[in-house]
């Protein structure tokens, strides 16, 4: 019953918090790791009346990915561009075309320059690598001074805790993004009117793997 009742919550968030209203699915063959999506008529962003879109990229091959680069070039198609309009892009992942409710957030949301224009481009990038930056630590350089340290002025106390070591930048891996069906959601934002929007005119998806 419980199963039931979380499917149920699932498919009404599913339907109401992100619905959209055009979906584009393209699939990477395996041992393709970039694709370009040439927009059509139908990608035109128009408020109320398809002003969201998901463009799902299945990823096919077995390698680990890396990096995902992402430019979206938008102009302002068939339709009249408003002022002050612009685009917000997020990228998710999950596993299974046919699990609905496990979407992982890449890519944070983020707004394009506002589209006033024809090609217009917005880029972003995100690698499963944080870098730490370098940082200076106390360096020992004397270990012959009595335990306890006595705090008396001596030529050993003085030069007890005084050097310090530079240690060198690190990295980490946060987040595994390696998904087979990647999920590139676009939002139009702040139009005046149903008939002001943009077009999404091309998609570039790049897969950077071991």
């Amino acid at each position: 019953m419980k199963k039931l009742i979380s499917l149920f919550i699932c498919v009404v968030l599913g339907m109401t918090l992100i619905a959209q209203e055009r979906t584009v699915t393209k699939t990477m063959k395996t041992g393709v790791y970039y694709y370009s999506y040439t927009g059509t008529s139908s990608d035109e962003l128009v408020k109320t009346t398809r002003d969201t879109i998901d463009f799902l990229f299945v990823y096919q091959s077995p390698e680990f990915v890396k990096k995902i680069s992402l430019l979206v070039e938008m102009d302002t198609g068939s339709v009249a561009a408003a002022d002050g309009e612009y685009v917000t892009f997020s990228l998710f992942g999950k596993e299974f075309s046919s699990d609905s409710c496990t979407y992982t957030q890449i890519i944070a949301a983020a707004n394009s320059d506002v589209v006033d224009s024809n090609d217009e481009i917005f880029t972003t990038q995100v690698d499963n690598y944080t870098t730490i930056a370098s940082y200076t630590v106390a360096t020992l350089l004397d270990t012959t001074e009595v335990w306890p340290y006595d705090g008396a002025a001596s030529a050993i106390d003085s030069v007890l805790y005084t050097g310090t070591n530079t240690v060198a930048a690190q990295t980490i891996t946060p987040f595994d993004m390696s998904y087979r069906v990647y999920r590139l959601r676009a939002i139009l934002q702040s139009s005046a009117s149903a008939t002001e929007g943009t077009k999404i005119a091309k998609i570039e998806f790049k897969l950077y793997t071991d």
